[in-house]
Order: structure tokens, then sequence, then C-alpha cells
């Protein structure tokens, strides 16, 4: 008989075992399992943020639906009970009720009951799911800056080379990277889900296999937004993310990327992102992604195409919801290889 709970403990090695078998043998998950624990475990209530349905009788595992809170990374923003669903799956091969998957995901709404919920780089089957339960779907923004030095691309391919608009560089901002957060103060948006900065110090500065920067907006010398870039080195080029952000967005306008980009001599920085006025990126150099140009989506392995990251949500209606790469589990290693050891 298959039943429907929490994974525990005790179930790790058959969860693994199931994500390498029916989503890849080389996902990450299923042989790391310090990573797993990092990504999943709820010290709060001593199991992981996964439900699973499992064999009551050999404990073999049929389906699964991971979740991230965002209070995962700061036990403060506990009570905003914000949500990302993670991995969702079933073994079709092996699953006789067409239903399991719904069966596990109400087990999730009913337990958790998330104020917000958002699900990034769904597929198509999910998005004709979400929007089933009338949740909000689209497709990340993505948005890209050029360095207008350096035109050798080898990340980005440029289809039809068109104008880039000048930059505008002001007097008292600067650029800073900093290593700790310690002793800063940043003003947080009305936006959802609700982040902080022990969020980012536990989400990005402590991640046990990547190795983000965080970069500080300030006007003279006092921080007013946090960019969070993770570098990327590929095809023998170089390119720069930012995967999240902290603090007032519509900063991002007085950064002098060109000189990020001389100094880090990479080909482009560029955002995904939904819930930010296009026009602020407008106002900060970026354009949005069109066939005119690749830039990449797909690093780990390499594949130098355009990718429409599709995403799902349901938020407080008197607050943005605003989504990034970094958020869920989307940029998470994805293949077990050496450079991870």
């Amino acid at each position: 008989m298959i039943i429907i709970r929490y994974c525990n403990e005790s179930d790790i090695e058959n969860l693994q075992k199931f994500i390498i078998d029916v989503i890849r043998d080389d996902e990450y998950l299923g042989h790391n399992t310090e990573y797993f624990r990092w990504q999943y475990y709820n010290e709060k209530r001593h199991r992981y943020n996964i439900i699973i349905a499992v064999d009551e009788l050999n404990n073999e595992i049929f389906g699964m639906f991971g979740f991230i809170p965002i209070y995962h990374y700061d036990s403060k923003l506990y009570p905003n009970n914000d949500i990302w669903g993670t991995i969702w799956i079933i073994d079709e091969n092996k699953v006789q009720d067409n239903g399991l998957g719904l069966k596990i995901y109400y087990k999730f709404l009913n337990s958790e009951k998330p104020i917000s919920y958002g699900a990034i780089g769904t597929s198509d089957m999910g998005q004709m799911i979400y929007k089933a339960f009338k949740y909000k779907t689209s497709i990340l923004n993505h948005y890209y800056y050029l360095n207008k030095i350096n035109t050798l691309h080898k990340v980005a391919l440029i289809v039809k080379y068109h104008s880039i608009k000048p930059s505008i560089i002001y007097d008292n901002y600067s650029l800073i990277e900093v290593f700790k957060l310690d002793n800063i103060t940043i003003t947080e948006c009305n936006t959802n889900p609700k982040k902080s900065l022990e969020y980012i110090k536990n989400r990005y500065l402590l991640h046990p296999v990547f190795n983000y920067r965080i970069f500080a907006i300030a006007k003279n010398n006092i921080f007013t937004t946090l960019l969070v870039i993770k570098d990327i080195e590929v095809n023998g080029g170089k390119c720069l993310r930012i995967v999240d952000m902290l603090g007032k967005y519509e900063m991002i306008k007085y950064c002098n990327f060109d000189s990020l980009l001389a100094k880090e001599n990479a080909e482009y920085i560029d955002c995904l992102n939904y819930g930010i006025d296009e026009e602020v990126f407008n106002l900060s150099g970026f354009q949005k992604r069109d066939n005119t140009i690749i830039i990449p989506e797909h690093f780990d392995p390499f594949e130098q195409k355009n990718v429409d990251v599709k995403f799902a949500y349901y938020g407080k209606k008197d607050e943005r919801y605003v989504v990034f790469k970094g958020d869920g589990s989307l940029d998470r290693p994805s293949r077990f290889i050496e450079e991870y050891h």
C-alpha cells in the first residue's frame, strides 16, 4: 500500500536512488547527501521538506514533492510562510494511480498552508496543472548588458548587431563588493516573498557548492541595494549573472556595469526576473533578450541557445511577487562532476 508522508532520515538512501533512477543518473542531489541535507533538512521539525509517496511495506518510493520555505534560510521569516516548490515527480513506469502526483501536492498544501507559493523552471505539463489551480503562469524576463569593449563573444552569440545605449555615469554612486553582511542595513521593498540579510547570507554566502559574490550599490558609502552575482566561465569565455537582489531595485540604474565588466573581463551581465518594471532595467542600460542574440541559460552542461524559463505562483494581492534566478532550486548544481567535490 502506498502512503503519502514527509521524508525522514531513514528515507534518504531510497529517495536518492529514486532521484537517480527517475530524474537522471548524474543528478547532483542523488549523489551528494551533504548537499541534499543542506537544501531540504528542516532543523525545526526534524524532517525533510519533502513529501513522498512510499510503499509502507518495503519503503520503495514512487513519487516526491520537494519545497523550500523562505524561513529555511532565516528563521525570523517563518511567520510569512512564503514557499517555493522544487522537484515534483512521479515514477510513471511504476505508478498505476494517475492522481498520485496531485495527492502528494494536496498533502503539501494542507500541511504547510503557504501564504505565497512559487514554482520556477516548470515544465509544460506543470504549467497546465498550475493554470488549472488558477495560479499566475508566465515566463521570466531575460535582461542582459553587453561589455562595450570586449566584443569577442564565446558565451553569448550575436545574431544581429544593433546599437548599444551609451552609459550614464552618476557621481557619488559606487558598486562595492562586500564579503560580510555584518553591520549592513538595507531598506527592503514591499514585495513578496520577503527576504532579509540573514537570508542572503545563508542562501548565498554559505552555499556549500557555488561561490556567489555580493555587491552593494552605495551612495556616499551608504548602502541601498545588494546584488548577488555569480561568475560563469565556460567555452573559453566568461559572463556574470545577477541571481538575486535585496533592497531598492530601481537603484541599479546607478551601477557602472561597464567598469564591472571591464574589470572582470566578462562578455555580459544578465538577470532573469519577474516583478520588476522593465523600465528599471532599461534605465540601467539592460536590454531584453530577443531573437537577435543568444544569452544562454543552460551551463551545466553548456548549451549556446536561448531558453524560456517558465514559472507559476500565487501571492498576496497587495504586494508584487518578484522572482529571480536564485529563487527555488533553479540555480542548483545539476551534475555530479569532479569540479563540485
